[in-house]
């Protein structure tokens, strides 16, 4: 009995009806992440010799940031700022009340300033000098006229008369220092601004409120130099140095890349000498100059390290 012939075009067609399906389905998110980091990969290891670019968009934070406190409980006499204001370093930004601390100080100054116990010993020791020296004269002429123990009572008079000389004056040292000790409690009831020019973006007290040591009064940032905090690989963590040339290209998603063709640059300050147990990456920080307000804490931006170059921490830039 003859077999009926099996046509091989059913098969055919099936198998072209699963590729054409096949590739008219979108990719996966996961094939999409994987090929987003294969393509970043190829292009952190492809042709441009030095540089690192880190898979993750680093941080922006802030470096200089300071939360302003009394040193001394009292009561705030005035608040010179608010929110917005620019601060220039040192300013005073507040004050508490000082009334009793200036009245120590000014107490404590006047007993500096005293001589008078200098003067009394200065003088009571040229006069017991005078009388020691009579008797020892009439002595000279008339031995025995003054006896040996009135001699001994006399010296012992001079001398006490010279360390009292020596006591006024290390009185007056400590009086000096008593009031240098009343002028620096003085210094305490004044608030005053960091060693940079700021802009105050938080008041927490106002003139009438009662603050204990350590409360927060005042905070003032500056955004004049910022920190891009990032996470590159540890097979290329070796390469990178403080002073490294970096340049930073804002992220912000939410605002469709207004800033994507603006670079900024910055210098390496920091690399960590630990790696990351989780991830296998070290952290790595760069100091970048912000003189046109441009960058804000908070943004995201990607980072690439130029390891073939150096600069100096006073010649980053932006373009």
């Amino acid at each position: 009995m003859r077999r009926p012939l099996t046509s091989p075009l059913p098969a055919a067609f099936g198998l072209m009806a699963v590729a054409v399906f096949s590739a008219a389905q979108p990719p996966s998110a996961a094939d999409s992440a994987a090929r987003r980091n294969t393509d970043r990969s190829a292009q952190t290891n492809g042709g441009d010799r030095g540089l690192v670019r880190l898979e993750e968009p680093a941080r922006i934070t802030l470096i200089d940031q300071v939360v302003l406190a009394g040193d001394t409980p009292g009561v705030l006499a005035e608040v010179k700022f608010h929110e917005g204001d620019s601060v220039p370093a040192r300013t005073n930004v507040a004050r508490l009340h000082d009334d009793v601390a200036r009245a120590a100080l000014a107490t404590a100054e006047e007993v500096a300033q005293d001589e008078i116990e200098i003067e009394y010993a200065k003088a009571a020791h040229e006069v017991a000098s005078i009388k020691l020296e009579k008797a020892r004269a009439a002595n000279r002429d008339t031995p025995g006229a003054v006896p040996q123990l009135e001699i001994e009572e006399l010296k012992l008079d001079a001398e006490r008369s010279r360390l009292q000389i020596k006591k006024a004056g290390k009185d007056k040292e400590i009086a000096g220092l008593r009031r240098d000790e009343a002028a620096a409690a003085l210094k305490g009831y004044a608030v005053n601004a960091p060693e940079f020019d700021g802009v105050v973006v938080r008041v927490y007290k106002h003139a009438g409120e009662a603050v204990r040591q350590g409360d927060p009064i005042m905070e003032i940032v500056s955004t004049r130099r910022l920190r891009a905090e990032g996470m590159v690989n540890v097979r290329d963590a070796w390469k990178i140095k403080p002073g490294h040339l970096v340049h930073l290209q804002l992220y912000v998603p939410e605002e469709g890349g207004t800033f994507a063709d603006r670079t900024f640059e910055g210098r390496v300050t920091f690399v960590d000498k630990s790696v990351d147990p989780v991830n296998r990456k070290v952290r790595v920080w760069a100091e970048v100059d912000n003189a046109d307000d441009a960058l804000k804490g908070g943004l995201q931006a990607w980072m690439t390290i130029d390891t073939s170059r150096t600069v100096d921490s006073k010649k980053t830039a932006q373009k």
